[in-house]
């Protein structure tokens, strides 16, 4: 990371970033070896991401293809000029990382995963039958780090 001084390796606040965020950006490699991103509901808990959507499609392809992914969830604050009005910055908390990403097909398992993500969005969930509806996966993150601006100990 290039500015190592908005990097922030605390588990805790890189998981209160990721409770607080409401969308994740989901990053692939498509079938031809290009870049492709998407933007998706989600769930975090336990050290897992779950995610939701269509039995098909392009997201459907890439992961059946290559489940190793990068992510990001973002959360933007106010624009900041600085003095002399001539640049500004922008207030920003943000969570990077790196997993492979794992169908859960069982119903069990998938209830489960879309309770984790409707309580995200803080919606009741009944489940009926919504599980055989959708797919359900689980990210694994290997690895991710957070980044803010300020720096956490400068917000207010």
């Amino acid at each position: 990371m290039r500015r190592t001084d908005r990097e922030v390796s605390d588990r805790k606040w890189q998981e209160q970033v990721l409770h607080d965020a409401t969308v994740l950006e989901l990053g692939m490699v498509d079938l031809e070896g290009k870049a492709y991103v998407v933007p998706m509901s989600f769930g975090y808990k336990d050290g897992t991401i779950y995610l939701h959507g269509a039995f098909e499609g392009k997201k459907k392809d890439c992961l059946a293809a290559n489940p190793a992914v990068c992510f990001q969830v973002c959360i933007t604050g106010k624009v900041i000029a600085k003095p002399g009005g001539t640049s500004f910055t922008v207030e920003y908390r943000s969570v990077t990382g790196f997993g492979t990403v794992t169908d859960i097909t069982d119903l069990d398992g998938k209830n489960k995963a879309l309770e984790v993500v409707v309580n995200h969005y803080h919606f009741p969930y009944i489940p009926i039958d919504e599980s055989r509806k959708v797919w359900v996966a689980r990210l694994d993150i290997e690895h991710m780090t957070g980044k803010a601006n300020p720096p956490p100990e400068l917000m207010s």
